[in-house]
């Protein structure tokens, strides 16, 4: 339903044909709803013919929804046309992506950021597995088999035991 009307640093505005002045004929949102309906099935045909000799082969379909005001009279690229409109979702996204690396050189992409991801996981299980926190994971081990009425006194036992020895410390 829109076709293109003129272009400007790679867009180009589109306007919706039910909406578009034409000397011939009536605005479309002044005919009655019978030629309505009439006026879109030849619409549809007419469409069909044109993407197939406009571009062969472009793979961008033109979306069909209905359009406003703002959608005739607006600038913009295709992409952002077809992506926004309500009915394409899905499959004429990833038609409409840019092609990326060749397959090869993707693959090599990805495998150097698998591996890059498998060293920063590794480096970090390193740093969270230090003696400190294999002995607090001990800890906290033992304190879950001790009943509740008594791990209160037992942990008030070994922070006076580590507080002490940072007070020597730092006495010292």
């Amino acid at each position: 339903y829109f076709q293109k009307v003129g272009c400007k640093n790679n867009s180009f505005r589109r306007r919706c044909k039910l909406c578009a002045p034409k000397y011939h004929e009536l605005m479309a949102f002044k005919t009655s709803p019978s030629n309505l309906k009439k006026h879109i099935e030849v619409e549809e045909d007419s469409d069909a013919d044109l993407l197939q000799s406009d571009s062969p082969t472009s793979p961008v379909p033109t979306p069909i929804c209905p359009c406003t005001l703002q959608d005739t009279f607006s600038y913009s690229s295709p992409m952002e046309k077809v992506c926004s409109s309500p009915g394409s979702r899905g499959g004429l996204t990833s038609v409409l992506r840019s092609p990326g690396p060749a397959p090869k050189r993707r693959k090599k992409m990805d495998d150097l950021l698998l591996k890059r991801l498998d060293r920063i996981e590794h480096d970090k299980a390193v740093l969270n597995d230090t003696e400190d926190i294999r002995f607090g994971r001990v800890v906290a081990d033992l304190l879950g088999k001790i009943p509740s009425e008594k791990k209160m006194s037992v942990q008030f036992k070994i922070f006076q035991l580590l507080f002490e020895a940072i007070e020597s410390n730092n006495s010292q």
